[in-house]
């Protein structure tokens, strides 16, 4: 009966490091990028190449499309890839979870780099799809999926594939 309460303490102990240590990274990191020496150098730069990325895919719908910095734009439409439509905060809370989970060193890179990949791809397809939708809907419908559905998509998406990861690497190394 002492090792299950032993286990159980001990279980509780690793539970609360984790939820600090995910919360110090989520907040330090939220934090780091804010700075505006960071925002300018990095976060913009990152901003742009999502920019570029999706041009790239939406020339495959609409030649006219051009690109400029964070500005994507076909005729008189145009759409500015901000802070927060780039897929940061995502990221940042998926690479906190991924860091703070107790596991090696290894397996937390890999569970980074692959939750990257994905937030990215979604993202990639979240933009292009809302300018597809806003180039052929109205404003209302582009607010609502811009608003609300297209980013629950990518954070629930972050959510899912770290509860996956972390049951494979405890499947994996049990």
């Amino acid at each position: 009966m002492v090792s299950s309460a032993a286990s159980a303490k001990s279980s509780n102990v690793e539970v609360l490091r984790f939820i600090a240590l995910f919360g110090a990274l989520v907040i330090g990191l939220t934090l780091l990028v804010q700075y505006p020496w960071i925002n300018q150098q990095l976060i913009l730069p990152y901003t742009e190449s999502i920019a570029w990325l999706s041009y790239g895919v939406l020339r495959l719908f609409d030649p006219g499309v051009t690109v400029s910095s964070t500005i994507i734009q076909s005729g008189q439409l145009a759409v500015d890839i901000r802070k927060g439509c780039d897929g940061v905060v995502a990221t940042l809370i998926l690479i906190s979870a991924c860091l703070a989970y107790p596991l090696n060193w290894h397996q937390r890179f890999w569970g980074t780099v692959w939750g990257y990949l994905l937030i990215q791809i979604l993202n990639l397809i979240r933009i292009v799809g809302l300018f597809l939708l806003i180039q052929r809907g109205s404003h209302q419908i582009f607010d609502f999926f811009h608003t609300y559905v297209s980013q629950f998509i990518v954070i629930a998406a972050a959510m899912v594939f770290w509860i996956y990861w972390v049951g494979r690497q405890k499947t994996v190394a049990g």
